[in-house]
């Protein structure tokens, strides 16, 4: 296939928004021509691990039905965790050519409102990224309410991974003002695009 398939995963709460960056990110890819793929996960606000990560191999698994080879992976927030867990245990029928995370949630807060779990130490989540996907991109603010410890301690040290800083971006949702942001889209599209442009 020449186009390029990516799929599109929310965070805790989000209701696919109109305005939220990832809806303007989705309406761009599939306006170049691509195939983006963008779930409303369930439960949203009380969510479930396994539903989510149910509602995601699904969509790996009819990616790999459609003789898709090749997906990016943008996810944001609670996705971010979700990703980096079910990527421990689980080898998806695509490879994953780049995968952004997107401000991940701090393991220990979502501990305290849902049954998501994630320990970014343990070597079987570094094994998981390092054996599904080519490419991690990691990108947080420098002050983000879901990444108390910051980015560094939380998710970079432990996965080997220097991050993006974006600096006053806060959680990179849209009540922190990302609507359209423009270096998603330019990097989606383009990897060597800069992410930190609004």
């Amino acid at each position: 296939l020449s186009m390029s398939a990516y799929l599109v995963l929310h965070g805790y709460e989000n209701r696919r928004w109109t305005d939220h960056w990832q809806r303007h990110l989705v309406g761009e890819l599939r306006a170049a021509g691509h195939l983006a793929i963008y779930p409303q996960l369930p439960n949203e606000s009380s969510p479930s691990q396994s539903e989510w990560h149910d509602v995601v191999r699904t969509e790996f698994e009819l990616l790999a039905e459609a003789g898709v080879t090749h997906v990016v992976v943008i996810a944001h927030s609670l996705s971010g965790l979700s990703m980096l867990a079910l990527l421990e245990g689980y080898q998806p029928p695509v490879r994953i050519s780049r995968l952004l995370l997107v401000a991940p949630a701090d393991p220990d807060l979502i501990a305290e409102i849902s049954d998501f779990r994630l320990d970014p130490s343990r070597t079987e989540v570094r094994d998981g990224l390092q054996r599904n996907v080519d490419e991690v991109t990691l990108i947080a603010s420098e002050a983000d309410e879901w990444l108390p410890r910051g980015v560094e301690a939380t998710y970079a040290q432990p996965l080997g991974i220097e991050p993006v800083i974006f600096t006053g971006a806060g959680h990179i949702a849209l009540g922190d003002g990302f609507g359209r942001w423009r270096g998603v889209i330019e990097w989606a599209l383009d990897p060597s695009a800069s992410l930190t442009r609004r």
